[in-house]
């Protein structure tokens, strides 16, 4: 779209004349040219437009933060899931080797305490007079 010199109303840029005033349009002699200059001129004036982070997978993770931006399920924001041959997590370790999908370890029994022996006991032997 363009705008008419005359009446200052938009035209279609294949309009040869504004249908409003009849006002024949002049061609544009800059073309790409002037293209270049106007997109120079307003980035000097109001500075260069920042471009949103690119997240191809979808996953919430910008791509330079992502170990692998082509998979939803892949993200440093993961869970791992022990079974599907990836590394979910991104933190290296794909599966069983990954320590989320060990197994916990059964702790070990407690050791007896001091005290202990003293209830097996029957009553009032080894232990202490009541006050």
């Amino acid at each position: 779209m363009v705008v008419c010199e005359r009446c200052s109303r938009h035209l279609r840029t294949d309009e040869p004349s504004c249908p409003f005033c009849n006002r024949r349009r002049l061609p544009s002699r800059l073309g790409a040219l002037g293209a270049v200059i106007t997109t120079v001129v307003l980035a000097a004036c109001y500075g260069t437009v920042a471009t949103p982070p690119i997240d191809a997978d979808g996953d919430g993770v910008p791509e330079q933060f992502d170990c692998d931006d082509t998979k939803a399920a892949v993200s440093p924001k993961g869970r791992e899931v022990c079974s599907d041959k990836l590394d979910n997590d991104c933190n290296g370790l794909v599966d069983a080797a990954d320590p989320a999908c060990k197994p916990p370890t059964a702790s070990p029994a407690p050791e007896p305490r001091a005290d202990d022996s003293i209830k097996d006991k029957p009553e009032g032997e080894g232990k202490p007079a009541a006050p």
